[in-house]
Formats: structure tokens, C-alpha cells, sequence
């Protein structure tokens, strides 16, 4: 071979290996970027001045009734996989052996607002933060943001505001409308594009410092003075206004049952609940109604009834309730023995066994 050749032959091979070189360093770099945690959004960034409900639950590892739920849950999963295709092996990692603990923390949170037209439902925004799957979630968003602004599906749409895409996707026939968006490894699940931009917009804003005064000076919501009366250490917090009904929308959204003693409810300002899972799958915690009159609310302590059934679709629990008498109205100290094994198995199907502990 001539000097020129071997040349030609060693400039080629120093970019082949130029180029093996670049592919492993993106490479690496890729594997570390997708490992690396994402960002826990703080769901009270989410409450607006017209927010009439808000939830916080906060699902932290090594806490039992955390650890308990997910392997249900994962179990439960597992079992519809196997159902819908037989081979299937099960999802990838710890999630196939029946543990989701590895995915830990995780905090979801729940804002209402009221509808902005008389006779329309309230709208909603659910979010779902998991730190450790953060920049999964942005390389799935990616990837749904390319495929879907290039779907010729009437029924979806994309658009962009302050930089965030928001997807809607409906299912006429299936009674589907959903709208959402991703932010720094964040799913955020609204009822109507309005609501979307609006917490796009309230999420762009600065979080206030600790001792920022004008945020000292800012008087709180109800919502606010609610929420505060509920304990930071338990792992679900909720609180909702009730000057126009919205408990009683509330309870007609989730429950199959009817209302009972509406005069009751019309009597209660706010309520709030704080409580958790605890190691045998059971839910407690402690529901507190504000009252205008609590000396009148003091005379329905003996007729709350101990034992209320609870019915959602086809799911159905019981609740254990302790009343008692308080300064601003009545506490209910609740307990749901079966909540988790109920999720799990209603996941599972009627007709399988409940036994998966």
C-alpha cells in the first residue's frame, strides 16, 4: 500500500473512531440524564385566589401504608396484564415482582375551581408528581408531542402557551375529554383548556422565599385558613369551601349514594381532612366541618350514625366514624378497614380472591 493510501486508510479510521467515541459519550449521557431524579412540584403552588378545593397526598417510602397500597396496586396490575395477554412477562423493573417502592416519592394533588358559567360542572386539575421518573416523563412528552402534532385526528389537538405544550384528547362516543400538559416531569390532568393555561400560568410564577413580606402581608383564602387546620405529618391533606354547595357537588360527583339532610349541609362553611394508609391497608384520619352555629352543630353528635356504607360505581366500602363536638363545629374521626384490599380488588375483578397481602 502507498503512503498515500495508508493515509486515506488511518484518516478513516480516525473518524470511524472519532465518531464510536460520540456515539458512547451521547450515549452515556443519555443513560445519566434519563437517571437523574426530575423535580417534585409543590401542588399549593396550584392554589389560585378562586380555588374552592385542594388535596395533597404525599405517598413517602418507608412508610407502611405507602409500601402496603403499591404492591397491591402492582399486584393488582400484574394480574390484569396476564389477564389481557397471557404471555406478557409484566412490567419492567420492580413493578413485575410486585413492588412500586422504587418510584418513591411521589405526590399528587387536586385543585377545584368554580364553573365559569351557571349550570356547569366545576372544573378540576389533577397533577402527579414522581421525582425519580421526572426526565422519563419529559422523554415521553417529547415523543407524544412529535407524533401527536402530526395526527390528522380530528379529535386531538396541541397547543402551546408560555412555551408548555397542552394536548387534548377526546372520545366523543366514549364520553372522554381529557386535557394535559407535562412540566419538568410533572403530569398535569385539567378539565378544559382554560384551566390548563391557567396553571401553566400560576407555575411560571417565582415561588414566594420564606419571609417574603408581601406574601406575609397577602390576607389567606378560606381555602387557605382551612387547609392550614390539617396536620403536615400526615400524608394526605385536603380542604374545601362550601359558600356555594360545593361539598354537595362534591359528594354527587363521587358517590352513588343520594343525598341525605341537605339543610345539614348547607349549615357547613368548609371542611377539612387530614389522615393516611396505614400498615393493614386501612385509611384514618380525621374530616373537621366548620359551622356557623357550633353550639347547634353539637346536637347532631348523638344521631351521626357510626357506620356509614359508601358507594362509588360498582366500588363499595364502609366508613367506622367517632363524632365529637369541637370549638368551631364537629370532628369525625374516621377509619375504612378495607380500603386498600377494596381498590385492589375491585383492579382485579369482583370474582377474584382478596387474599394478596
Amino acid at each position: 500500500m502507498t503512503s498515500k493510501g495508508k493515509k486515506i486508510l488511518l484518516g478513516i479510521l480516525a473518524v470511524f473512531g472519532a465518531f464510536v467515541v460520540l456515539i458512547v459519550v451521547a450515549v452515556v449521557a443519555f443513560v445519566t440524564w434519563i437517571s437523574q431524579p426530575g423535580e417534585l412540584i409543590e401542588p399549593e403552588r396550584l392554589l389560585s385566589a378562586d380555588a374552592t378545593g385542594y388535596a395533597e397526598w404525599t405517598l413517602r417510602e418507608g412508610d407502611p401504608g405507602t409500601e402496603g397500597f403499591l404492591m397491591l396496586l402492582s399486584g393488582a396490575m400484574q394480574d390484569l396484564a396476564r389477564e389481557v395477554n397471557p404471555g406478557m412477562p409484566g412490567f419492567a423493573g420492580s413493578w413485575s415482582q410486585g413492588d412500586g417502592t422504587d418510584l418513591l416519592p411521589i405526590v399528587v394533588g387536586w385543585t377545584a375551581h368554580p364553573a365559569r358559567d351557571a349550570g356547569q360542572q366545576d372544573l378540576h386539575l389533577l397533577s402527579v408528581s414522581a421525582e425519580r421518573l421526572g426526565n422519563q416523563i419529559v422523554l415521553a412528552d417529547w415523543i407524544a408531542g412529535f407524533a401527536l402534532s402530526r395526527s390528522r385526528d380530528p379529535d386531538v389537538s396541541v397547543q402551546t402557551h408560555r412555551d408548555e405544550t397542552i394536548y387534548r384528547l377526546r372520545q366523543p362516543r366514549r364520553n372522554v375529554d381529557l386535557t394535559l400538559f407535562v412540566r419538568r416531569g410533572a403530569v398535569f390532568l385539567t378539565s378544559d383548556l382554560d384551566t390548563a393555561r391557567q396553571a401553566v400560568d400560576l407555575l411560571a410564577e417565582e415561588p414566594a422565599a420564606t419571609g417574603d413580606q408581601e406574601a406575609a402581608a397577602r390576607p389567606a383564602t378560606d381555602l387557605e385558613r382551612l387547609f392550614s387546620a390539617t396536620s403536615p405529618d400526615d400524608a394526605l391533606r385536603a380542604a374545601m369551601t362550601n359558600a356555594t354547595g360545593e361539598l354537595v357537588r362534591m359528594w354527587q360527583a363521587v358517590s352513588s349514594a343520594p343525598i341525605e339532610g341537605p339543610d345539614a349541609w348547607r349549615d357547613i362553611e368548609g371542611a377539612s381532612l387530614s389522615g393516611g394508609l396505614q400498615a393493614d391497608g386501612s385509611f384514618t384520619g380525621s374530616l373537621r366541618l366548620r359551622v356557623a352555629d357550633p353550639a347547634a352543630a353539637a346536637a347532631y353528635v348523638p344521631i351521626i350514625p357510626t357506620t356509614v356504607g359508601v358507594r362509588t360505581g360498582t366500588f363499595e366500602t364502609r366508613v367506622e366514624i367517632q363524632p365529637m363536638a369541637v370549638a368551631d363545629g364537629l370532628q369525625l374521626d374516621l377509619r375504612i378497614p378495607d380500603l386498600v384490599e377494596g381498590l385492589a380488588a375491585q383492579m382485579r375483578g369482583a370474582d377474584r380472591p382478596r387474599d394478596r397481602r
